[in-house]
């Protein structure tokens, strides 16, 4: 028999507090806990252990817009280490920076210098100090590495484009010149190009192309070279040394322009320089591209890909709202899609980043909360972009609309400027303090239901099948067994009418935690406790 019996729901009375053991142990005025024939669902977030492996749920921080330290208007490391207690309090359990490293743009996803900090964000050690104040609460740290391509300020691209130029001269090289000359992808002539964007550059006389598929300051590097192998390398082993814990890589299918089996085999070298050093480091990549694509990158080694048919206003977890609800099974069978494209690896689904439309509506809270809460009964990895909790909206193009400043409110002190070419900044929901002190609100929301997957280890890495699909009321009833263990999910999608669930039906004996959407205070229905009446876009979580 199933052990108890699970819900999940946004408990619109209870401010939740950390994902690790530290709840804030607000009632709801509903509730009468110490009548033990109460039908109230009795909820208990004490002693959440993290359990120390990759199932987690990052937070991405899009860095230049999230926390100010120092008051010049753009984001830094310090400012992000000054806000790891609102993060942890959320249920965050991992964090990951978009780049860091010195560069010329306020993306800064082409790196003049991978050894060195942007000085905008700070420096090495504002990093270390990051990374332990985050490792001394459970959370882990990666960084995202665009390492397809450079910015052409960084030295090795002056250094490349000398060594060519004296090569096609016919003049001698030296044994360092030699070891640059095919450090970036050059064509000599157009001729010789038959795919990809390249630009033109020339050096002492002789003229040459550099492919760059992104931007003209963005060439790309040569990734048959031995030595640009090293010096990747090199920057894996540089930062986990100051204990980084992984990283996400940048538009995968880029090292090889459409040659996805050259691709995959580069990853496969990156992933055996980073286990080498630390097996337990995590590497999610980036492949912007459709189900069938993304399930042949995930023959390669690394941990995660990000898998896009989740995200966005065209994928399964939006589409399945359509026709009130009617549309349900869109989720049903992306939830076993996602676990199908990712093989063997740890899915890694998400909403929205910092690439594309933010998923949120302006005019619709409800619709909001339970697109996380669906997001958050997937097995795998979570993602979450920095803004989405507190229900941040943004449309691109241009890209800078989704990259706006965090809205803090009260503390505004960390606010950051807006992003240069940013057409729209309008926050239509209060700031995150504000949301915090409400327990109806969105972030209230997203705080519950990270605790609640904190909680159960079933919800990221059970083995799914489904009990109940029930196609006339837009119901499903999923479970996942891990280690042994039985977990139910209720899902009801339908938008007008309420679902009633004898779960004692399906093996499971208690109701421990819920999420509503319309804020719903959910309770037993009868004496026996064998039964819940599920809310319109609720979830409930059955044992």
């Amino acid at each position: 028999m199933f052990k108890k019996c699970l819900f999940l729901f946004a408990l619109a009375s209870t401010v939740l507090s950390s994902c690790a053991s530290n709840v804030n142990d607000d009632k709801n005025p509903n509730e009468n806990n110490d009548d033990e024939n109460s039908l109230t669902i009795k909820e208990d977030f004490s002693n959440i252990t993290i359990k120390d492996d990759n199932y987690r749920n990052y937070y991405e921080i899009f860095v230049y817009s999230y926390a100010d330290s120092n008051g010049d208007g753009i984001g830094d490391l310090k400012g992000i280490s000054d806000k790891l207690d609102y993060i942890e309090n959320l249920g965050y359990t991992g964090i990951w920076l978009t780049p860091i490293f010195k560069s010329p743009t306020y993306h800064k996803y082409n790196a003049s210098d991978y050894f060195t900090i942007d000085p905008q964000f700070g420096t090495i050690g504002d990093l270390e100090t990051l990374v332990n104040k985050a490792h001394a609460r459970n959370i882990k740290v990666i960084l995202d590495l665009a390492i397809n391509h450079s910015s052409k300020s960084n030295e090795l691209f002056s250094k490349a484009c000398n060594a060519y130029g004296k090569y096609l001269r016919g003049e001698s090289l030296t044994s360092e010149e030699n070891k640059y000359k095919d450090f970036y992808s050059f064509k000599r002539s157009r001729d010789e190009i038959s795919k990809g964007r390249y630009n033109q550059v020339s050096n002492g006389g002789s003229t040459f192309f550099y492919e760059c598929n992104f931007d003209d300051d963005m060439p790309e590097f040569n990734c048959d070279s031995p030595y640009v192998l090293d010096y990747f390398k090199s920057i894996v082993e540089y930062y986990l040394d100051l204990g980084v814990d992984g990283f996400r890589l940048d538009a995968i299918k880029y090292y090889y322009l459409d040659d996805t089996n050259k691709n995959i085999e580069f990853l496969n070298k990156i992933n055996s320089y980073v286990k080498n050093k630390n097996p337990k480091a995590y590497i999610v990549g980036e492949c912007f591209d459709n189900a069938g694509i993304i399930s042949r990158y995930a023959e390669s080694d690394i941990d995660s890909l990000f898998y896009f048919p989740a995200s966005q206003g065209n994928g399964f977890i939006n589409t399945a709202f359509n026709l009130q609800g009617a549309m349900y099974t869109d989720y049903l069978s992306g939830v076993y899609e996602l676990i199908e494209d990712s093989k063997d690896k740890i899915p890694a689904p998400f909403l929205d980043n910092h690439d594309v439309s933010r998923l949120n509506y302006s005019t619709d809270i409800v619709w909001n909360k339970f697109l996380y809460g669906l997001l958050s009964m997937l097995n795998g990895t979570t993602f979450t972009y920095y803004g989405d909790e507190i229900g941040m909206v943004g449309y691109v193009p241009p890209d800078q609309n989704v990259r706006i400043p965090m809205n803090r409110g009260e503390d505004s002190s960390y606010m950051c400027n807006v992003v240069s070419g940013a057409t729209s900044s309008a926050y239509y929901y209060p700031d995150a303090y504000t949301q915090l002190d409400d327990p109806t609100s969105l972030i209230n929301y997203y705080k519950k239901a990270n605790n609640i997957r904190n909680k159960h280890l079933e919800i990221a890495r059970g083995e799914v099948s489904t009990l109940v699909n029930d196609e006339t009321n837009y119901f499903i009833l999923l479970n996942k067994k891990y280690n042994g263990e039985d977990l139910g999910i209720a899902i009801n999608f339908n938008q007008s009418s309420s679902y009633t669930l004898n779960f004692e039906e399906y093996g499971y004996s208690t109701c421990e935690n819920y999420l509503t959407s319309n804020n719903e205070v959910i309770s037993y229905l009868d004496k026996d406790k064998n039964s819940i009446e599920v809310p319109t876009l609720g979830i409930a979580i059955l044992r």
